[in-house]
């Protein structure tokens, strides 16, 4: 009878077990890209080149930007005014925005051999930006190596991030 009398005492005892929790966390990132990548023009010939620019004064120029060109039996560039060899220019911008957010919450509860009782709540926000700028130059090439290459101006001849190359090579 002891044994069923202790069954009975715990049977009638309550014990109470309780915990609940939930939690939420977002992310969002963003990039963002832009820029520009120049198309290098291109002459390239077996025989000679000959690019020319007369007749109209001062108005007779040559510009080459980010272009290669060469003759294989030469290369020439005249002009009444003025010859201006230049690299192109080349951009790349990227900008990134990040942002983090949560939150947490919970609850516990427990009867029996001792009484608690808990509340827990916890949140988190973070955020983060990148920016990035880059920029380069396309250069232009004029003549071939081995071969003659002549700029011949009636003016200003200007290099500005541009090589030319040749077996010889003559400015006028």
């Amino acid at each position: 009878q002891s044994a069923a009398a202790q069954g009975g005492e715990n049977a009638g005892g309550s014990s109470v077990g309780i915990s609940i929790t939930y939690g939420q966390q977002k992310n969002v990132n963003q990039t963002k890209t832009q820029g520009n990548t120049a198309a290098i023009s291109q002459v390239n010939a077996g025989g000679k080149v000959n690019i020319t620019a007369t007749g109209a004064g001062a108005d007779s120029n040559i510009h080459i930007v980010g272009a290669d060109i060469s003759g294989k039996e030469g290369t020439h560039l005249k002009a009444d005014n003025d010859i201006v060899i230049s690299a192109v220019r080349q951009n790349h911008q990227e900008r990134s925005d990040n942002k983090s957010a949560g939150f947490n919450a919970g609850v516990a509860i427990q009867f029996g051999n001792g009484v608690s009782f808990g509340i827990t709540a916890g949140g988190n926000y973070g955020k983060g930006y990148g920016n990035g700028d880059e920029t380069t130059y396309a250069y232009s090439h004029i003549g071939d190596l081995n071969s003659q290459t002549t700029l011949n101006s009636g003016n200003n001849t200007t290099l500005r991030g541009s090589q030319v190359i040749g077996k010889g090579v003559k400015v006028a």
